[in-house]
């Protein structure tokens, strides 16, 4: 990767930091202080009187893989945008990003995508101020270079998506206190810190890193593997959810689950609103892995077929360790977690950020290990670079960690992507 960029990783740390000085508080409350939120017990679900923004209803059911579930999920329906404006400057491609303050961030201030709008955001049905350069996205002003549709995490949201983009621009788009350029190469420096939004990180799976391939491989295996495997979901109240309830601080379950729900009252100056109150979603620890190969000059990677109760279909292409927060993993998830607190081979580890508008202080850890020969289960399979970057750019098959990964790879092997 290049290394000019037009501002210093500590003029960057700088800006950040001076942004963190408008985050005043996110203190927590019990719902009945959630102003502008509410339990509704005719739905049985968490809402605002309109019905706008998310609701949070109960789901139960069977996944694919047999495991019976029974928990909340956040319905949100609308698309958002996630958008990464691009433009070079002196032959180096440049990324404007913003210093963003989310509620539930742990670090308060992460590098974010341009534009990171909901659809409720970008038509101000909060009363408040559009989203910087949205306006950009909905007009594509610029050279789309990528433009696709992808799931969120799905063992929160039920079959949320939003619509990925990024934007060349040779327009001379102007710095501002929040919005700034970095490179890639920054961006590699700055993710195993945790001070990257996971938004930008599923931006960066859609930079050309690899030739695009057939991917109807993936879409035939995932589609067969439904099939054979029935899932069923049906969504209910909260109240008819066995061993959940409210209590003074949330909505939680009294065994072990991979989230619980938080309220909290919020308050981000220079924000569109600058107060507010909303739940959040409170989980992490979760892992969350690859094991890589070289199939000549391709990186391949290992991957498992998963099963989440917000699937739209019931499953999606995920990475062959996928053990959720709260969970106890399988043999070989355990074996991955072996080798990599011994170090063998390791490309990638760090605990990385979920969600700061969503979730509230979650982490979950990503891991890469190049493969030295170890046993893989029956049901993991390897996918080339250039097929998940086909599936990627022209499906929604592969789920946000996979997507996660493939760009981690990228950034940690100090590859430079093919030009746009």
């Amino acid at each position: 990767m290049a290394e000019f960029s037009l501002h210093t990783d500590e003029e960057i740390m700088r800006r950040m930091e001076n942004r963190r000085s408008l985050f005043v508080c996110a203190s927590g409350i019990p719902l009945s202080e959630c102003d502008g939120w509410g339990y509704d017990a005719r739905t049985g679900s968490i809402r605002t009187p309109a019905g706008n923004f998310f609701r949070i209803v109960g789901a139960t059911g069977v996944l694919c893989s047999g495991e019976s579930f029974a928990q909340p999920l956040l319905i949100q329906d609308e698309t958002g945008i996630l958008g990464l404006l691009a433009r070079k400057i002196r032959g180096v491609w440049h990324f404007l990003v913003q210093a963003k303050i989310e509620p539930g961030n742990e670090n308060i201030v992460q590098l974010s995508p341009t534009a990171q709008a909901t659809y409720s955001n970008y038509t101000r049905s909060h009363g408040g101020a559009a989203p910087p350069f949205a306006e950009f996205f909905l007009e594509k002003r610029g050279r789309v270079a990528a433009d696709t549709v992808q799931y969120e995490q799905c063992s929160r949201y039920l079959a949320k998506r939003n619509r990925n983009m990024i934007l060349l621009t040779e327009e001379d788009v102007p710095e501002s206190y929040s919005h700034f350029y970095v490179t890639l190469a920054q961006l590699a420096r700055f993710m195993p810190t945790g001070a990257v939004n996971l938004d930008v990180r599923l931006l960066l799976s859609l930079f050309p890193f690899s030739p695009k391939a057939d991917c109807s491989g993936l879409e035939k295996r995932l589609s067969g593997y439904i099939s054979a495997h029935p899932f069923r979901r049906e969504l209910c109240g909260l109240e008819k959810l066995a061993d959940w309830g409210f209590d003074g601080s949330g909505f939680s379950c009294r065994r072990t689950a991979p989230f619980g729900i938080v309220f909290r009252r919020v308050r981000i100056d220079g924000r569109e609103v600058p107060c507010w109150c909303q739940p959040l979603m409170a989980g992490g620890g979760g892992l969350y892995g690859c094991y890589v190969r070289q199939n000549g000059d391709e990186p391949e990677f290992l991957c498992r077929v998963v099963s989440e109760p917000g699937c739209r279909d019931g499953a999606l292409i995920g990475p062959a360790v996928f053990t959720e927060p709260g969970g106890a993993g399988d043999e070989f998830s355990a074996c991955f977690e072996n080798a990599l607190s011994r170090g063998d081979g390791v490309l990638f580890n760090a605990e990385l950020p979920e969600d700061g508008g969503r979730s509230w202080h979650e982490k979950n850890r990503y891991a890469l290990i190049m493969h030295a020969g170890e046993p893989i289960p029956d049901d993991a399979f390897w996918a080339g670079a250039g097929e998940i970057a086909g599936a990627i750019a022209e499906t929604d098959v592969c789920s946000m960690q996979l997507r996660s990964l493939y760009a981690l790879y990228y950034l940690a092997s100090d590859i430079t992507p093919v030009d746009f």
